[in-house]
């Protein structure tokens, strides 16, 4: 399939979620029916399609980021910032919960590559508490929280009543996890 399909549905996600008719992609490439469906068959494989697209970027970006010879604090902070890039597009438009009413095999493939993303962030924590970098905690705790306030933090209402930003929130969340919440300017 055409990357550019993709990346007009991917447009199409932020105005309308996973509910963008093949008639909205056919209007923002400016093409007809026919012809995108010579691309795509239906609008299922281009979800899927989509998913596999937005999936591959990251894994690109993440074997650049475990390759690369920064600092591991450094490593952490770029696969975090990566995974925003990813998720920013995706958090106000309802994705997840329309994958998940209208598509749930896709959002299961979903919820395994999210889980095997935050298992690659707990890899790198655990050579940190290996090297003494990290003080030894329960990366399995630390793990279900990642998971957890991730898919939290990308709730459009959360996101809405406090006014904040998915970057926002997931530099809150980052700076809790590496700083912690006690002040530098308390002595205990």
């Amino acid at each position: 399939m055409e990357q550019k399909v993709i990346l007009a549905a991917l447009e199409e996600v932020k105005l309308h979620g996973l509910r963008f008719t093949m008639a909205d992609v056919t209007r923002r490439l400016r093409m007809s029916k026919s012809s995108l469906y010579k691309l795509v068959p239906s609008k299922d494989r281009l979800i899927e399609e989509m998913q596999s697209y937005i999936m591959d970027t990251f894994n690109a970006e993440a074997v650049q980021i475990q390759d690369a010879s920064a600092p591991l604090v450094t490593k952490v902070q770029r696969f975090v910032r990566a995974y925003l890039d990813m998720m920013q597009p995706l958090t106000t438009s309802g994705y997840f919960e329309d994958l998940q009413l209208l598509y749930p095999d896709e959002y299961t493939r979903w919820q395994d590559f999210y889980k095997a993303k935050v298992q690659d962030v707990i890899g790198l924590l655990q050579k940190g508490v290996e090297t003494g970098l990290f003080r030894p905690v329960s990366l399995p705790v630390v793990q279900h929280c990642l998971y957890v306030s991730a898919m939290a933090l990308a709730d459009p209402a959360f996101l809405a009543r406090y006014d904040l930003t998915y970057q926002q929130a997931v530099e809150t969340l980052e700076d809790v996890l590496f700083h912690g919440l006690i002040s530098s300017n308390v002595k205990y």
